[in-house]
Order: C-alpha cells, then structure tokens, then sequence
C-alpha cells in the first residue's frame, strides 16, 4: 500500500473517531439536560405517593331519633329503696341529637415550591392528615354510648384522604395548607325513674345534660 494511502486510512480513522466522540457530547448533554429537567420538576411538583387511609369519605353522623334507656356509667348503685320497700333506679335517654356549629382547626403545611409549575396535595404520609372526634360537656350515659348512637368514633385519631391542587405563575414561591373542619353537634340526655317491678313507664325527671361533640366533616384548602 503507497504511503499516500495508508495516509488516508489514518485520517478517515481519526476523523471517524472524532465524528464518534461528537455524538457520544450531544447525547451526553441531552441526558443531562433531561435529568436537570426532571429534577426541578420532581422539587417543585410534589404529588406525594398514595397513603392508607381510613376514610375515602367523611362518616356521616346518625341524628335519627335514639328510643334506648341507659344506665349512667359513674353511679355506683343502680338501684335504691323507697320508705315504701319500691326498689327504684335510675335511667337516661338521648332525647335530642342535632347540629349546632361548624369549628376550623388550625391550618397544616402542605407542599411547596417555584413555578412555573402544578402543585398537588393528595393522599401521602408525608403530610398530617389526622383527625380527632372529640365530646365535652356532661354525658352521664357514656362517651361511648354517645358515640355509638352518633355513628362515630370518640377520641381515636383517624386519617382522610386528601385531594388539591394549585397553579404556581413562573417565579412564584406557594405552598398548600390545610386545615380540618369539624360539625358541631349537640345531644340532650334526660334522667328518667324506673320503678322496679311494676311494670309502670319510666318516670321522666327535670334532670337534664347536655354534651357537646365535634366530628370531622372535610378539609378546608387554601395556599400561601
């Protein structure tokens, strides 16, 4: 082979090699850019992976009229003597069950982030997504009776999903919040003397208690 040749040979080797090289920067390049891209995007756009729940929809509370007698749980005799040897106790009933007031709780820290981008809160254990049925006031029939006779539970924290979404404007910072909103419901109990043994109707008393109970209704959204 003339030396012009093998000459040639060398360059088209090298300018092949070169020619190589060029498209292994572009792809190396592209690949970065991608990944910078999804980066920003993963930071900005926090759409958290779903979470158990214990609730996909509020519980509804139960306001139907309760006909049941109870005893009171902190008495520690249930049954007394009259002079006229009649044993006699007492019993209460639920006589009203309704709703009174909405209450807000204190507003929770969402996701944040820079647009331009979508911001989404959804179901995730990253977040505080508890809520507490609380009761206060006098309920001699018991918070559980109460809160059987609602349809709710009392004092157990429980989970409900969430579900927004926001639009963050090109160099803009936001973030989610959220907070909890309760109904407020107010249930009646009136004292009643049972008359043992004479098969006569329970006597209602002028003795009434009044508990008050709050029970989680949905999440209330907004952004800051």
């Amino acid at each position: 082979m003339s030396t012009f040749s093998m000459r040639n040979v060398h360059i088209d080797y090298f300018d092949a090699l070169e020619r190589r090289n060029n498209k292994l920067k572009k792809v190396f390049f592209i690949s970065t850019l991608l990944a910078i891209f999804l980066i920003a995007t993963s930071s900005v756009t926090e759409a958290y992976a779903s979470g158990s729940v214990d609730y996909e929809k509020a519980p509804l509370v139960n306001l139907n009229n309760d006909g049941n007698f109870y005893r009171p749980v902190d008495e520690n005799s249930s049954s007394h003597f009259s002079p006229q040897i009649i044993v006699y106790y007492y019993e209460w009933k639920i006589t009203g069950k309704k709703y009174t007031a909405t209450h807000y709780s204190g507003w929770r820290a969402g996701p944040s982030g820079d647009g331009p981008a979508t911001l989404t809160l959804s179901d995730s254990t990253s977040v505080d997504r508890g809520f507490t049925n609380t009761i206060s006031g006098q309920y001699p029939v018991g918070a559980g009776t109460i809160a059987a006779s609602l349809g709710v539970t009392l004092n157990v924290t429980k989970t409900y999903g969430t579900s927004y979404s926001i639009y963050i404007p090109n160099k803009v910072h936001r973030q989610i919040i959220f907070r909890s909103v309760y109904n407020v419901y107010t249930v009646t109990q009136r004292e009643y003397m049972v008359l043992g043994g004479t098969g006569a109707a329970p006597v209602p008393m002028n003795n009434y208690k009044t508990a008050t109970v709050n029970v989680f209704s949905h999440w209330d959204y907004s952004w800051r």
